[in-house]
């Protein structure tokens, strides 16, 4: 599908809310669990965001500026152990929140998996 002029995929955009959460859970393939911890980017901007949900495919985040969709990320997560990257998958805006959802690369996802205790490092 075409991104919008706003860079949100417009069937995500039609759908609000608990729909769109709904709807994006049925389509993850790795469990998330939900986190409350920092996330440094290094690509394309340097800034601080939060973790809101981590997976071994991916996470949520709350950033303190957009970052357009598709546009690949680089970041340091488990407190600046691992260094990964990835694409913004989709992001939303509400009441000057900035929320976005990234997809790690395979070889991520791979790494990710191999650390045991992930789970426990984010909590």
């Amino acid at each position: 599908m075409r991104p919008s002029p706003n860079g949100c995929r417009n069937d995500l955009q039609r759908v609000g809310g608990n729909q769109l959460n709904d709807r994006m859970e049925n389509l993850r393939e790795f469990e998330r669990v939900p986190v409350d911890a920092e996330i440094r980017f290094r690509y394309p901007n340097r800034f601080i965001g939060r973790i809101r949900d981590f997976s071994i495919g991916g996470m949520g985040a709350t950033v303190p500026q957009k970052i357009a969709m598709d546009s690949p990320v680089e970041i340091e997560i488990f407190q600046g152990k691992l260094l990964a990257t990835g694409h913004v998958r989709w992001f939303k805006i509400e009441e000057d929140v900035i929320s976005i959802g990234i997809q790690f690369r395979e070889g991520e996802r791979e790494l990710i998996a191999q650390i045991k205790d992930w789970k426990e490092i984010l909590s």
